[in-house]
């Protein structure tokens, strides 16, 4: 699967600006992108895009049907942009893989980005981001909100944590660029988060304001490295993180912020692309403006989308106010143009999802001969995306998920040596994975025994038939019933299998240990108890510290 050089990526036919003819309005209307009601494209999502023109609509889990049913909303969607600004629209999703997933039919149920951490292989990075956009694309997206290029150096995180790719932040520079990499291939529009970094907060922005207090230094020598390198790399588009950081601007929260976005983002770390924010109905936003006077803050920043997630009233007071700012001369039209040419741009290069859109009419002096590369240059990116696919196919199969979660495995706060052989082991499970694993490596089915709570387990470490090495199925609601069994489990090796966050306060001893997998997929359950035979090593991520 070896990739092509950077040309092939940013070759398409460079727009000269938007038509200087194209309505203010529809203009305006670019920068806004939008949520909807429902999993049908209703009139009242037509009449936002008649009277207000998006550049882009955002569906969330709400607004998931059935897989035929996701591809007719969004080619429906394509056609009433197309009928009324003559414009496609950019249909994003945040499908980053392991807790936070909007599609889950027809597509590949991957973990996060935690588990592609600790998998500490860049190449699986690269299928994941290939892979997901290609299954999303198929299904007409084309504006994937992934990867999270965050370095999760605070472990009371409580809005990244497991979508980090880990602690350490030339891991995170490697996964994530590589995870980009591959969406790019596949013809998406990745965009890598939350710029200048939210790992390092111990508050959530969709309901308060995070304030950072570290230096533009320190930021250089852990949150930016990731962003750098991705962008270095040709990051079509960032989004902006609503956080306050205090020593770059004392005022405005990075998405507002003319220090942060056209200051460290643009002429510090050269970035060319599409900027957008998260989501503007954010409490750490939307308590401090009118929602107003917070797109037009984050136009002058620099911004060239605002993203709503929700077809609201929100709509109609961005697109107003912005009209305004630009009559009042308070935003430069110049500026509007430029947001705009930057998303015609990607709508250029990567099309509607399943047909290629040439912009005919809408570029200054489009000319034939451009029109044409364009289309050779669609057919020569869609050809390489089929062959990479046939290739991660050959070497997958259809599940390339399981390689990520076996190889992802680690055991929290200490290396782990393996449980010993299969014929002493006692496994306790929840889940046919787990029995069926268990199983399957030789454990003796008199020894696989089903588990209704983990307390049951607090008699038995006393009872002479339980002798020998046991395997636990934890789920994260065991932390009080796991710790008390630590303390009464004796000498015998007891491994939890943990499906889900490293950061809970589970109780690792010399004899006690859990595995995790950093994700809720199932299938990690099988991965865990295949590892859990031999040794594991403990995970990089930096854990709160353990008490008692």
């Amino acid at each position: 699967m070896e990739r092509s050089g950077r040309s092939l990526r940013t070759g398409a036919s460079k727009t000269r600006g938007a038509d200087p003819s194209l309505p203010l309005e529809k203009k305006v209307g670019q920068i806004i992108h939008v949520g909807l009601y429902g999993k049908t494209a209703s009139s009242s999502i037509e009449d936002v895009i008649k009277r207000y023109h998006p550049g882009g609509v955002i569906l969330f889990a709400a607004n998931i049907g059935r897989s035929a049913e996701v591809k007719k909303l969004n080619a429906d969607l394509q056609k009433m942009s197309l009928a009324h600004t003559g414009i496609p629209l950019l249909i994003s999703i945040d499908q980053e893989g392991g807790r936070v997933i909007r599609v889950s039919e027809g597509v590949t149920d991957f973990p996060g980005m935690m588990a592609l951490g600790q998998s500490g292989d860049p190449r699986l990075a690269y299928v994941t981001g290939f892979v997901t956009a290609r299954e999303l694309r198929a299904l007409g997206f084309n504006f994937l909100f992934a990867p999270v290029l965050d370095v999760n150096n605070n472990p009371d995180n409580p809005v990244i944590n497991t979508r980090s790719p880990g602690s350490d932040p030339a891991l995170v520079s490697d996964i994530g660029t590589a995870y980009m990499l591959g969406a790019m291939d596949a013809r998406s529009l990745p965009t890598i988060k939350h710029f200048p970094g939210h790992g390092d907060t111990n508050t959530d922005s969709h309901y308060a304001l995070p304030v950072i207090r570290r230096t533009e230094a320190q930021l250089n020598e852990v949150e930016l490295p990731p962003f750098k390198k991705a962008i270095d790399a040709g990051a079509p588009a960032v989004m902006v993180a609503h956080i306050l950081f205090e020593q770059l601007d004392g005022k405005n929260p990075s998405t507002l912020s003319p220090a942060i976005v056209d200051g460290l983002l643009r002429k510090k770390l050269g970035f060319k692309g599409i900027v957008i924010t998260d989501a503007m109905e954010m409490k750490a936003v939307a308590d401090r403006y009118p929602m107003g006077e917070a797109a037009v803050k984050a136009v002058k920043a620099g911004v060239d989308i605002t993203l709503l997630t929700a077809q609201s009233d929100h709509i109609r007071q961005i697109h107003e106010r912005l009209m305004q700012a630009v009559a009042n001369k308070e935003i430069d039209e110049a500026a509007i143009n430029a947001a705009v040419e930057r998303q015609i741009f990607e709508k250029l290069k990567n099309g509607t999802g399943d047909a290629i859109w040439t912009g005919e009419g809408l570029l200054q002096k489009a000319d034939e001969a451009e029109t044409t590369l364009l289309r050779e240059y669609e057919e020569l990116l869609e050809k390489r995306a089929e062959a990479l696919a046939a290739a991660v196919r050959s070497e997958f199969g259809e599940h390339p998920d399981r390689a990520i979660l076996f190889k992802a495995v680690r055991s929290l706060r200490k290396d782990f040596p393996g449980a010993g052989s299969p014929s002493k082991l006692f496994v306790f499970y929840r889940s046919r994975a787990v029995k069926e694993e268990a199983l399957a490596v030789g454990v003796p089915p008199s020894q696989v025994l089903p588990l209704f709570n983990v307390r049951q387990l607090w008699i038995r470490a006393d009872q002479a038939a339980y002798r020998g090495n046991w395997i636990v199925e934890l789920t994260e609601g065991d932390i009080a019933a796991w710790n008390a069994l630590t303390h009464r489990a004796g000498k015998r090796t007891v491994v939890g299998l943990l499906p889900g966050s490293p950061f809970l306060p589970f109780r690792i001893t010399d004899h006690a240990f859990v595995l995790c997998t950093f994700a809720p997929q199932r299938e990690g359950l099988r991965a865990m108890m295949r590892r859990s035979l031999g040794a594991v090593p403990a995970t990089t991520v930096k854990l709160k510290e353990q008490k008692g």
